[in-house]
């Protein structure tokens, strides 16, 4: 597997870009670099939401129009997503990426370091806003954090508080996983419980029963968090998707290439 940064490269810089609901749109910047084997390339049945295999640009390749901007250190090179603790790719939502009664959301993730700033876990894939003090901006999240010598893996929905249920869920596991390595992450949900899955494995459930918060306003982000809290990743991101359905644990199994 090739291992060469761009950094350094000399950028080809795409200009074309669109405003929408305070994000912008469009493929961002790309540097070269050798292809990097895909880890995880099989997709479910049904048009996804979303979806980005990074090879070249930040293109939905789902049909969705939800084409990313790169910002900051991050570039499509090799067929991945590098992000470098300081960048992120980011697309706004139309109103299909929020206010979802069931979702999938999954990535492949190689990190080169699991905590950009100490007690900050890093954010692969977020549609909530950081910062604000407010849930009702929130939707879900895939991040990691590592604390001595684990990684706490967690998923996080949020909906709008009502009598005597709670805002959030939260399901979260720790492992022993390495930076330099390549790994699967997968969240579903289905108006019953969410389910987190490592390289196919359900590690952590929590059950929730509502419809997800709808923050249109709100842009998507891979590779840090949506809002203006510092919560980067660095590292590697591929193949990420975000489905309107949940998947079976059969199907995220073999979207992490074990079935």
């Amino acid at each position: 597997m090739a291992q060469a940064s761009p950094r350094g490269a000399v950028l080809v810089v795409l200009s074309v870009s669109v405003a929408v609901a305070g994000c912008v749109t469009g493929q961002g910047h790309q540097a070269p670099g050798d292809r990097i084997p895909e880890p995880c390339p099989e997709h479910p049945s049904g048009r996804p939401t979303a979806l980005y295999d990074f090879n070249g640009s930040a293109r939905d390749l789902s049909g969705s129009n939800h084409h990313g901007t790169l910002h900051g250190g991050a570039y499509t090179f090799g067929g991945v997503l590098d992000v470098d603790g300081t960048g992120y790719m980011e697309t706004a939502d139309d109103g299909t990426l929020s206010g979802l009664a069931a979702m999938t959301a999954s990535a492949c993730f190689r990190a080169r370091r699991f905590n950009v700033t100490d007690g900050e876990e890093g954010y692969i894939i977020s549609k909530n806003y950081e910062g604000d003090g407010s849930s009702t901006t929130d939707c879900y999240c895939l991040s990691v954090y590592q604390e001595g010598k684990k990684v706490q893996v967690a998923a996080n929905v949020w909906a709008r508080p009502e009598s005597g249920s709670a805002d959030r869920a939260a399901a979260v596991a720790w492992r022993q996983l390495q930076p330099g390595t390549w790994y699967h992450v997968a969240m579903t949900y289905d108006r019953s419980m969410l389910r987190l899955y490592l390289d196919g494995e359900e590690i952590a459930l929590a059950p929730y029963k509502r419809v997800l918060n709808a923050n249109t306003g709100v842009c998507l982000r891979i590779g840090v968090c949506s809002g203006p809290r510092n919560r980067y990743f660095d590292g590697l991101i591929d193949d990420v998707m975000i489905l309107d359905r949940a998947l079976s644990a059969e199907e995220i199994r073999r979207l992490a290439g074990k079935g």
